[in-house]
């Protein structure tokens, strides 16, 4: 993978070619991008649907049949999880923009920061 990427970078480098030429190489560099992270992707399915139920466990989170983790309630608690003080962002919820994910997280840090700064002390 790291050579892969050394690749593309070196890729993003080669500076202006004619216009036929260009579109041949990068429909040729594209295909090979995408079968090179297919394959990638394919060999490490079972282990990362494996660390997700393993996560999923320790936590006690439900998953979906789609595999994505469920939250509390959809629309009084977002980023809660049914597990008290465990909350969710991002692209373990269901596939979403990088902007909806900022905001999810934002929300469950802020969540997290309502937890941690009640007084909990007897005084």
């Amino acid at each position: 993978a790291d050579k892969f990427i050394a690749l593309q970078k070196e890729w993003k480098t080669i500076g202006m070619v004619p216009k036929k030429v260009g579109d041949q190489l990068w429909n040729e560099f594209i295909t090979a991008c995408n079968h090179f992270f297919e394959a990638r992707n394919a060999a490490t399915a079972g282990t990362r649907n494996e660390e997700k139920e393993n996560l999923a466990k320790m936590v006690k989170v439900p998953i979906s049949k789609d595999g994505f983790y469920f939250e509390a309630h959809q629309k009084l608690r977002p980023v809660d999880f049914a597990t008290e003080g465990v909350y969710v962002a991002g692209a373990a919820h269901w596939p979403k923009f990088m902007d909806e994910c900022i905001a999810q997280a934002s929300g469950a840090a802020s969540r997290m920061l309502t937890v941690i700064s009640k007084d909990k002390s007897p005084l």
